[in-house]
């Protein structure tokens, strides 16, 4: 395997930065934390003055729910590198998972000032272009996760300033693959947003407007997919349990007209099935388990 080769190369070179980056990296990726951050403290022995290996620390111990731990060393990395955008935004992150959440507004907030190392790279190639759309990549996600966490605490008219702002910046920037998420992010929310029904319907039908000129569908293809005169419609979701998600879902799928449709759900659930579960599992045509598929 290429753990395998990266660790016989390791013992030949223990010092080699390549290398314990390579296989820190992989061992990360197969959720070996423990061996993954030994490793990156190697690296932090080697290059004491390098803000990243700080940064790569922190997201370890983030990735193992040690946030305590992680918010310590993104400090340090920010203490090196204070003006890196991508250090403030994960600092944010992890106030929020500690349940910080106004001091991880106002961390976001300092991200939208902040530069990026990409820029120095970008500066040395002369890529203006490419400089501009990472600013607005910066400040989109900035003003994005603003918003998320003005839903959190109830501030739901400041929320919806910063989910437009963000939605901005994709169109202001062209962020063809960043606009998708923010948008579901937004219509997710509307409901806590407004209680006005046909005000939410009208937000949804004009971001369907905007995805339908944007996205080509080719009907005559399409129509293979169907079977006996029905549309298959798939759901996917590690929330098919008692959950927030579920309760809006239900009535959408007990709804459904299994005369023209065909239904499945997609279930990613990590824990164990429920009463819900076992009544999404009743209402839909076909289960499928694709937990551990990739």
């Amino acid at each position: 395997t290429t753990s395998g080769v990266n660790e016989m190369a390791y013992q030949q070179s223990p010092d080699s930065i390549l290398l314990l980056e390579n296989l820190s990296s992989i061992l990360m990726k197969l959720h070996n934390h423990e061996l993954a951050t030994r490793l990156s403290f190697r690296l932090l022995d080697l290059e004491p003055m390098n803000s990243s290996r700080y940064y790569n620390i922190s997201n370890m111990f983030k990735a193992q729910r040690k946030f305590d731990d992680a918010k310590r060393y993104l400090r340090t990395a920010i203490k090196l590198e204070p003006d890196e955008a991508s250090y403030w935004l994960n600092l944010g992150v992890i106030e929020v998972e500690l349940g910080h959440i106004y001091n991880a507004i106002e961390i976001y907030k300092k991200a939208t000032n902040c530069g990026n190392k990409k820029k120095y790279e970008i500066l040395r190639n002369n890529d203006a272009t490419s400089l501009s759309k990472l600013d607005y990549f910066t400040k989109a996600w900035a003003f994005n996760n603003i918003a998320n966490s003005y839903i959190k605490i109830g501030e739901t008219y400041s929320a919806y300033n910063f989910y437009n702002k963000a939605l901005q910046m994709c169109d202001d920037g062209q962020l063809i693959e960043e606009k998708p998420v923010i948008s579901q992010n937004l219509l997710c929310n509307l409901g806590y947003l407004f209680d006005n029904a046909k005000k939410i319907y009208e937000i949804h039908r004009k971001f369907r407007k905007y995805y339908d000129e944007k996205v080509e569908l080719c009907f005559s293809e399409n129509q293979k997919l169907k079977t006996n005169g029905k549309i298959r419609i798939g759901y996917v979701s590690p929330d098919f349990k008692k959950h927030s998600v579920a309760f809006f879902f239900d009535k959408l799928l007990e709804n459904h007209d299994k005369n023209n449709f065909e239904i499945y759900l997609y279930s990613n659930l990590e824990t164990k099935k429920d009463n819900i579960t076992h009544r999404f599992e009743n209402l839909c045509d076909h289960w499928r388990d694709v937990r551990n598929n990739t």
